[in-house]
């Protein structure tokens, strides 16, 4: 898996609503894609841990 491949899977769920959300709670959305929590914890046990993928660029 490539980090190209990585930010696709992650702009895929994104939920305007959530994104919102952060807004309003004031959280800094600059970089969000507004994923929940348990959303993006499925993400990551697909992705699983690889070091290499963690140092691309």
């Amino acid at each position: 898996m490539t980090t190209a491949q990585v930010l696709e899977q992650l702009a895929s769920p994104a939920d305007p609503d959530a994104h919102r959300e952060m807004t309003r709670v004031g959280i800094n959305v600059a970089k969000s894609y507004g994923i929940k929590t348990p959303v993006l914890r499925d993400i990551a046990r697909q992705i699983g841990k690889d070091h290499s993928l963690a140092l691309e660029r």
